[in-house]
């Protein structure tokens, strides 16, 4: 039932477009950031995702070990690595995985 109603818009500037001419009925795919970020014009984030409709973000970080700021990247990347990410992320109802 869920998976007839969703589409799943390109970007998150599709989405606000979606839902800004939408009639308050519609299903929205988009990241809980940008869900957020529209709260105060009336979007709500009922809930994440069900399984199978849910989108999924992967980031990477690698460090170059021959560059002059290599131990400045090394320590960017262990902090975003770090439980206080951890819990910034939780904050704005981002689980990582």
């Amino acid at each position: 039932m869920v998976e007839a109603k969703a589409i799943h818009p390109p970007n998150g500037a599709r989405v606000i477009e979606t839902l800004a001419s939408g009639d308050g009925h519609n299903i929205e795919s988009a990241q809980i950031l940008e869900i957020r970020r529209l709260e105060d014009q009336g979007v709500i984030l009922a809930s994440p995702q069900p399984l199978g409709v849910e989108i999924s973000t992967t980031y990477g970080v690698a460090v170059l070990r021959a560059n002059a700021t290599s131990d400045d990247a090394a320590a960017y990347a262990e902090f975003l690595a770090s439980d206080t990410i951890t819990q910034l992320l939780n904050a704005a109802g981002i689980t990582r995985q």
